[in-house]
């Protein structure tokens, strides 16, 4: 029965992370064309912060506190777009090259602000169970 509950466990894994790991492939292949001048300065950063990501999902899905994890995601968003934006300003990538991936970008984004969102309405809901009422 351990078995059958940690195959459904990664098997949730993999759901909460597909989109996350669709983007780190496409990002993968997309700076393995970067001009040699940027390929280790901005497209190795972008990798490093794809794969931290990825990482810090299935940390978050692991651990007792999520909270941490995920926003750690969130900053890697950030991070992933800014890189993005500048292949764009200097001409790396194009604009509707950049578009598409700000796109897949905000999807993680919202699966992480989603999760987060469900977490603290979980915590409120806990809370507010407990409270007892005083008497006045």
């Amino acid at each position: 029965q351990k078995a059958v509950k940690y195959l459904v466990s990664q098997e949730d894994i993999i759901l909460k992370t597909q989109a996350s790991y669709d983007l780190l492939v496409k990002i993968m292949n997309l700076t393995k064309s970067y001009p040699r001048d940027y390929k280790y300065s901005i497209g190795e950063k972008m990798q490093n912060h794809m794969l931290d990501l990825i990482v810090d999902v299935y940390k978050a899905n692991s651990s007792i506190d999520k909270t941490k994890n995920i926003k750690s995601i969130q900053e890697h968003i950030q991070f992933i777009g800014l890189f993005l934006r500048i292949s764009m300003d200097i001409n790396i990538i194009s604009d509707l090259k950049y578009s598409e991936f700000v796109e897949e970008l905000y999807s993680v984004d919202k699966q992480a602000s989603a999760w987060l969102k469900s977490l603290s309405d979980n915590q409120s809901c806990a809370v507010s169970q407990n409270v007892e009422a005083v008497p006045v």
